[in-house]
Formats: C-alpha cells, sequence, structure tokens
C-alpha cells in the first residue's frame, strides 16, 4: 500500500501503528485502484466503530468500503456534504453550524429514548464564516482528532458546561461508563451537495 521514508516515532504512544490518508488526489490508495480499474466507481466510504476496550493485537474499528458504500452499516440514511474546494485535494466543506444533544447517543440519528433535547451553538454568522475561510474546515482520515477555530472552540465550551454539568477539556479525565455515555454528542451540520438535504 505504502512505503515509509522517516521516522517520526509520532505512532509509538497510540494503538495505530500508521495511517492511509485518503486524500483527493491521483496518488491516493483508492485513486489508483479507480485508475487502474478495479473500482467502477471513484468513491469510498469510511465507517467508524466504537468498541469499548483496545488493544494493540487489534480491535475491530469499523470497515473501509471501495467504489461506494455498504448500506449494511447505515443507522441512517446517508446525506453527502458538498466539497467546496475539490481542487486542493482535501474533502473541504462548509460548516453551517455545531449542536450538542443531551443525553449520549452514538450515531447522528437519534436512537434512544433518554437522548434529549438538541441545543444549537448559535454561532455568530460573521464567526461562521471566518472558520470556514482561511484553513476552511476539512474532513481528514489521516487523523483522530477534531481541530476548532479558536472563535468556535468558545462557543462550544460555554454550551457543553451548561449542558453537562462539568468544564470541557482536553486532559484526562476518570468517569463511569454512565457518565460517557450520558455526555452530549457533538453534532456538526455542513453544507449539503447537491441532494438536496441541505
Amino acid at each position: 500500500f505504502g512505503c515509509q521514508t522517516l521516522l517520526t516515532k509520532l505512532f509509538l504512544t497510540q494503538l495505530a501503528d500508521g495511517i492511509m490518508g485518503m486524500v483527493n488526489k491521483g496518488t491516493s490508495y483508492w485513486s489508483q485502484m479507480y485508475e487502474g480499474g478495479a473500482m467502477a466507481k471513484k468513491s469510498f466510504s469510511l465507517c467508524y466503530a466504537r468498541h469499548p476496550t483496545a488493544s494493540r493485537e487489534g480491535t475491530e474499528a469499523g470497515a473501509m468500503t471501495l467504489g461506494g458504500t455498504d448500506g449494511r452499516f447505515h443507522m441512517t440514511p446517508m446525506r453527502y456534504a458538498r466539497n467546496v474546494k475539490a481542487s486542493s485535494g482535501y474533502f473541504t466543506v462548509n460548516l453551517k453550524n455545531i449542536y450538542l444533544r443531551e443525553g449520549g447517543g452514538e450515531s447522528a440519528g437519534t436512537n434512544d429514548d433518554n437522548e434529549g433535547n438538541v441545543h444549537s451553538m448559535e454561532i455568530d454568522p460573521e464567526t461562521l464564516k471566518k472558520a470556514n475561510s482561511g484553513h476552511s474546515v476539512i474532513v481528514d482520515s489521516g487523523t483522530t482528532m477534531t481541530y476548532l477555530d479558536n472563535r468556535l472552540g468558545e462557543v462550544l465550551k460555554a454550551k457543553w458546561e451548561e449542558i453537562a454539568g462539568m468544564k470541557y477539556t482536553n486532559k484526562p479525565l476518570t468517569l463511569t461508563d454512565e457518565q460517557v455515555r450520558s455526555l452530549p454528542t457533538l453534532l456538526l451540520q455542513f453544507e449539503a451537495s447537491s441532494d438536496g438535504a441541505n
């Protein structure tokens, strides 16, 4: 799949020992598969799953489908976001709003009666415009983190504390399984592609 030419030790403390970025360029694995005739459609999908434990020997964490999607993984209908800078090589999207849903959950769609109200971040349009410019908002398979513009982060932290009853932090916490399951679900709303699901 690839050749490692430099070792920076970035992955020594993580369970993953490498990444396979799915950049929107001809050199990416999935694009080469399409160009080589191994896939009929120039597309791929990633389905992530969260398991309660992880192991260096391996943990099932979802699936990658080359050449389309696999409906067996779908809990809700597929929706598509518009790639606003397709020529950049990144999958760049326009963020329209951020929401926090009370009561946890493992899907953008509600799947439990205990899941509660959805709270809009009520982001100032000018702040949102700035967050969508510059480095933009990208969906990147080569990282495990979600980064937000500082201006958006402040709004999120305030709403998180209001709903979760605790400060938002990147520092390690000790929580019970029940506390983890009750943390709010972060929902990101993107500008839709031409399928009209905006």
